[in-house]
């Protein structure tokens, strides 16, 4: 495990930075900005770039989804984890165990973090607190 002291970034601060009138928009984009400053490395994972893109493109519609995507993949300060046979072994085996309303993907995310030593979570999700994870904003 490496001690990155990035930030893992969740499908629900993706989803507040993009959709201008959630109520947790200026909250997100305050703390985005606060993290660049403080040059904290970023993280996510593909799972978690596909559950966003899917949401996006439900609620907010395929172009600017695919906008999202585009700027996403472009973004080299962003460090997208690819998935792999084992991680998601141990994220179905932690979804096993978790509460009813805890997700695959938030699983995933946790098995991520503790794989890269990431100890943050931008997230509007309770989840990562309760696994453990210092929360911003």
């Amino acid at each position: 495990m490496r001690e990155s002291g990035g930030v893992f970034v969740d499908t629900s601060a993706w989803y507040a930075l993009t959709d201008e009138v959630d109520p947790r928009a200026g909250d997100a984009a305050r703390t985005l900005a606060r993290l660049a400053q403080e040059r904290r490395p970023l993280h996510t994972s593909t799972v978690v770039v596909a559950e966003t893109i899917a949401l996006v493109a439900a609620r907010l519609g395929k172009r600017i989804a695919l906008r999202l995507g585009r700027s996403l993949r472009a973004n080299v300060g962003l460090r997208i984890h690819a998935d792999d046979e084992m991680l998601l072994g141990l994220a179905w085996e932690e979804f096993e165990r978790t509460g009813t309303a805890v997700s695959l993907v938030d699983c995933h995310s946790f098995c991520t973090m503790r794989r890269e030593g990431v100890r943050t979570a931008f997230a509007f999700d309770a989840h990562f607190r309760g696994a453990g994870f210092e929360v911003v904003p």
